[in-house]
């Protein structure tokens, strides 16, 4: 099965000129927790979910993002 992906730079870049700040689908997982909407094991499942539906990230970002996690 073939993924799409979708480089999202020029619509970050548009509504950062609007004034928007834009976040990802890591900042609302991290935001989530952070409002004890997620807890740590579901956050963590939703990354793992993510990856394997083919979301890319590097493996600092990959660390960083469970530090993250890890310390709220």
């Amino acid at each position: 099965m073939a993924h799409c992906f979708y480089d999202d730079k020029k619509a970050r870049r548009y509504a950062r000129s609007l004034g928007i700040r834009p976040i990802g689908v890591l900042g609302i997982i991290l935001e989530n927790l952070k409002k004890g909407k997620l807890d740590k094991n579901e956050a963590k499942d939703l990354i793992h979910r993510l990856i394997d539906k083919g979301y890319y990230m590097t493996s600092e970002l990959y660390a960083r993002i469970r530090e993250l996690i890890d310390s709220c």
